[in-house]
């Protein structure tokens, strides 16, 4: 089965800018909010004095720890995170106090007002330090030694897997951090209706449902009683699917004031004091045997989460279990921790967790094929799980062409040739890498995770409306919605009306965190239109005469052999309308994912797999990397909409270019030192690479008309695929992330290779084509990778 290529619903909208925004919105009375934050990255308050800011012109109201209910966020497993720090700050820009005023100007203006009295305290701003015995404990009472979770898991059998084996590779493998980066900063705008008992709440986000609970439960209101409005979503990568730390102060602000208060920040903001990536260090040994099969995994995660958990036990929880899916093991143990520092809180990101394992397992599946002289894609497709296995940690394969992402991979990019020519000489090495991942299509690892519901009804003028609770943050989702429901009816999109997001005229809808969207709210979707396709077959029938299996619903159209009826003449003969409702719950059992589980059971209804290969050229003089050219081969399952779907794979390419050349964020002693995109390196349009895109593969048996995921696992592959290109142009193996020049330089080790400080000693001419090869983005891009 086959689908069209077909335009996003908002297409038009967004393009000539009439989509409404969150910062669009601008209700009469509006007051701006104005965070008052902590200057330490751990130290008491001693006192906070806030009296000169009420007074201060143009103010409404300030509010403090002291002002909320004594309540923390639900996030995940551990509840440690206050809206407001109390007696103590964890991080540096922790919120401390929040000004509404009649402008932006004057909210700043009282912020400076506020005094506060702070008792500096010892700061443990990286995990090593976190970990050193003797470390300052950041929360004594319920993690002396700063771990804030721990898993210990053993999946098939360990013991006669490590017997099995002759060989053993070990290493340890780094991610830094990356930032979301989206387009669209936070913001939330917030509305108290007094009458209705309704807070009104427009904020960008995946997930509307996570959002209205978690601040309806901060407020001590009922879920119903905050109401989440559709607007626009500049981008998400995980920064959304909860509740940020702007939509709950500005909730409160609202309910004290009685009057409409934003908060918004601004783009220095949010790379300072945003949710970020979790840092990952992923130690890992792998036994086999002579003939190259992997036996036995094991491993240790070590997460980053920063003050607070806020999904750092989530990442390493996910990637402590693939470890052991992605390939035939006979048996693995996988330890994992997520550790406390003095860092701003990580959050959600785009694979949560599966970016840091592929890229520690496929670096590694590369050091093993050069171990054993054997060719990097036959290792793999030698390990390879199959269609119809269940791993050792319970994942069960309904579908899987990663063999046929690898040959695609392996035609594309003539990789027997460009293997066997070798790198090249001079000082410009070239190099092919390919590395390959497998994801999870729609996790369900809760109850509030399995199911979706979907409202589909047709009116008697014809008109089609399909309402779902989802949010569509760049996923295209929207457009798989409505493209689902034309194909159902024998319509065209266009065809199709969309209602969405808002949580109180809208079905529940899970959000499309984990690789949900097309999974779990497309199933819902599929079936409810085929439900109301079957009604109106029966309707037709009734008027035209003959078997409704032989109705066929086209062009808006039922017809029964040479008769036909428009559809909303059906609809009209069944009491002017019909629509159909369904609560569609996955037939995938839920399999609880938290640090105190066992980790074993089957995650997902299906698997995605994808294969990237990557053709580099490396400066042997200044470790520039260039990336040339990206093949990026993914089974997808059916795709619903090609043009989204090749979206969805370039962007995740392109975010996985910035994890593995220059994207990280740097701190000293918990304070931020990247400020903005002028000094974070990550892919500009100029610098991105031809990128090729293919889908292979058949239908899985699950899933919307045999669909799989695709936006998360399109960042996966790149990073390691990026690496190994690397190690075979250079025959250097770099296993931590960024690549940048000085790290490529120092893994070179080539005697007349300068380091980055030695760039600026050469003179004249050399000097500037040197680091205009090395850091073609300028001396921003210099300091930012010598860090």
């Amino acid at each position: 089965m086959s689908f069209a290529r077909i335009r996003h619903p908002e297409w038009v909208e967004r393009t000539v800018g009439a989509l409404a925004y969150a910062r669009d919105i601008r209700p009469a009375g509006l007051l701006f909010g104005h965070v008052v934050r902590a200057p330490y990255a751990h130290a008491r308050l001693v006192s906070l004095d806030v009296a000169a800011a009420r007074a201060a012109p143009g103010v409404a109201a300030v509010l403090t720890a002291a002002d909320l209910p004594d309540r923390n966020y639900r996030d995940y497993y551990t509840n440690d995170r206050p809206a407001l720090a109390g007696d103590r700050a964890v991080w540096f820009g922790q919120e401390v106090a929040v000004i509404a005023a009649e402008t932006p100007e004057q909210a700043a203006a009282a912020a400076a007002l506020v005094r506060a009295r702070w008792e500096p305290l010892p700061v443990a701003d990286t995990v090593a330090q976190a970990l050193a015995p003797g470390a300052p404990a950041i929360y004594p009472d319920r993690a002396p030694g700063n771990i804030a979770t721990a898993a210990d898991r053993r999946f098939g059998d360990p013991e006669a897997a490590a017997a099995a084996a002759r060989h053993v590779h070990r290493a340890t493998y780094g991610c830094g951090p990356q930032h979301h980066a989206c387009m669209e900063t936070h913001s939330a705008l917030a509305q108290w209706d007094a009458a209705a008992g309704v807070l009104n709440l427009w904020t960008p986000t995946q997930a509307p449902r996570n959002v209205a609970a978690e601040v309806a439960h901060m407020l001590g209101l009922a879920p119903e009683a905050v109401r989440v409005h559709r607007v626009g979503v500049g981008g998400d990568f995980g920064a959304r699917v909860r509740a940020s730390d702007v939509e709950v102060p500005a909730a409160h602000l609202a309910r004290i004031t009685g009057r409409p208060v934003a908060i918004r920040l601004s783009r220095a903001d949010e790379f300072a004091f945003a949710k970020r990536q979790h840092e990952t260090t992923v130690e890992i040994a792998s036994r086999y045997d002579d003939a190259g099969s992997i036996r036995f995994r094991e491993a240790q995660v070590t997460v980053d989460n920063g003050a607070f958990v806020q999904g750092g036990s989530n990442q390493m929880n996910y990637c402590s279990i693939l470890l052991g899916s992605q390939y035939r093991l006979g048996g693995a143990r996988i330890a994992g921790r997520s550790v406390f520092t003095n860092r701003r809180p990580g959050g959600a990101f785009r694979g949560a967790g599966g970016p840091q394992a592929t890229f520690a397992i496929e670096s590694q599946m590369d050091e093993i094929a050069a171990a054993l002289g054997r060719d990097p894609i036959d290792l793999r497709l030698q390990n390879l799980n199959r269609a119809g296995e269940t791993t050792i940690t319970g994942w069960e394969i309904g579908s899987c062409a990663a063999a046929d992402c690898l040959a695609e991979v392996r035609r594309r990019l003539d990789w027997d040739a460009r293997r066997a020519a070798g790198p090249g000489q001079g000082d410009t090495l070239r190099g092919i890498g390919v590395a390959l991942a497998m994801h999870v299509s729609g996790a369900v690892v809760s109850p509030a995770t399995a199911h979706a519901a979907v409202t589909v009804e047709i009116g008697a003028n014809g008109g089609i409306v399909v309402s779902t609770g989802a949010a569509d943050p760049g996923t295209g989702e929207y457009a798989v919605v409505v493209q689902l429901v034309a194909h159902a009816l024998g319509v065209a999109p266009e065809r199709v009306e969309l209602r969405a997001m808002d949580t109180a005229t809208t079905p529940y809808d899970p959000g499309a965190g984990s690789s949900r969207a097309t999974m779990i709210t497309g199933t819902a979707v599929a079936d409810a239109a085929g439900a109301l396709a079957d009604r109106l077959r029966d309707g037709a029938a009734a008027l035209l005469g003959g078997d409704p299996a032989a109705v066929v619903l086209e062009g808006g159209q039922a017809r029964s052999g040479t008769r036909a009826v428009p559809l909303g003449e059906v609809a009209a003969s069944a009491g002017g309308s019909i629509a159909v409702t369904l609560d569609r719950v996955a037939d995938t059992p839920v399999v609880p994912m938290t640090h105190t589980d066992s980790g074993y059971g089957n995650l997902s209804p299906a698997y995605a797999f994808a294969a990237h290969g990557v053709e580099v050229e490396v400066d042997r003089l200044t470790g520039a990397v260039r990336v040339l050219r990206v093949v990026a081969v993914h089974d997808a399952g059916t795709v619903i909409n090609p043009a989204g779907a090749e979206g969805q794979v370039t962007g995740g390419v392109v975010m996985g270019l910035g994890a593995a050349l220059g994207e990280q964020l740097l701190w000293h002693e918990g304070r931020p030192h990247v400020t903005g995109f002028v000094d974070y390196a990550m892919p500009r349009a100029d610098g991105v690479p031809p990128i090729e895109v293919a889908f292979v593969g058949g239908p899985s048996p699950r899933g919307p008309h045999g669909a799989k995921s695709i936006s998360e696992i399109a960042l996966m592959p790149t990073a390691a695929a990026v690496a190994n290109a690397v190690a075979h142009a250079t025959g250097a193996r770099l296993r931590d992330l960024p690549l940048t020049p000085d790290r490529v330089l120092s893994a070179l080790a080539h005697p007349g290779a300068p380091a980055p400080a030695a760039l600026w000693r050469r003179p004249g001419r050399w000097r500037a084509e040197a680091v205009r090869r090395a850091y073609p983005r300028g001396l921003f891009a210099l300091l930012h990778a010598r860090g």
